[in-house]
């Protein structure tokens, strides 16, 4: 199965496409949006991991052309957000999300120290 990795830090799609190998699946990793478009219309992936700050555009935009041009692919957006809600969602689970977030972190046991 075939993944697209849109992502311009190399050391961040090489981390993915190690994970996503190990895993069977097999992957192409591009930085900028142009390669991507090229990529994402000539190819039959299964699913586009993309990158939401891109050096020649921002992710979203890319995707909403994408989206303008039919194509139907699965994207999963990246960013350095803490967390992401994809609409529709429930409200409970936005809850659930929020009092996550919000939550102070618990102190680490175990540790040997």
């Amino acid at each position: 199965m075939a993944v697209l990795i849109v992502e311009d830090d190399d050391r961040v799609a090489a981390l993915i496409g190690r994970l996503l190998l190990e895993e069977g699946y097999t992957t192409d990793a591009v930085g900028r949006a142009t390669e991507a478009t090229s990529l994402a219309f000539a190819s039959r992936y299964r699913l586009i991991i993309l990158d939401w700050n891109l050096p020649d555009v921002d992710g979203l935009s890319l995707l909403r052309s994408w989206r303008a041009r039919g194509l139907s692919t699965p994207v999963l957006m990246i960013s350095r957000a803490t967390d992401y809600l994809a609409k529709p969602f429930l409200l409970s689970f936005m809850l659930s999300t929020i009092e996550r977030l919000v939550r102070p972190p618990s102190p680490r046991t175990g540790t040997g120290t």
